[in-house]
């Protein structure tokens, strides 16, 4: 409970501002830094909506967020196997499943764009 106290502390001093909410896994006080609202004792970002269709578009937000990052660290490790690789064909291959993987985050990031998320 104490090392609870001094994140929130921490947190006030570092410009956070507390809010009126409280956490739905803990009930402890929120902390707004900047866009994000935390919860200190969770150590996680807090979403807080006000109605169903707010909630499924900010899920709808987050999950889409999940898909580029995991996106991204395919194209990463495709980046890595290329720089080794020596077989033509091999390459070609690599060369084929990163031009699927940036077509996938072409158009995630269109419909991310599209839906505002």
């Amino acid at each position: 409970m104490a090392e609870d106290v001094k994140r929130m502390a921490e947190l006030l001093k570092s410009g956070a501002a507390m809010i009126s909410k409280s956490c739905p896994v803990c009930a402890s006080p929120l902390f707004k830094v900047g866009k994000d609202i935390i919860c200190p004792r969770c150590n996680r970002p807090v979403v807080i909506v006000g109605i169903a269709e707010d909630e499924q578009r900010a899920l709808g937000g987050k999950i889409l967020e999940m898909v580029e990052s995991t996106i991204l660290g395919k194209i990463g490790e495709l980046n890595e196997l290329m720089k080794a690789e020596g077989d033509p064909e091999r390459l070609r291959a690599l060369g084929e499943t990163l031009s699927v993987w940036l077509s996938a985050l072409e158009k995630l990031r269109k419909l991310s764009a599209e839906s505002g998320a």
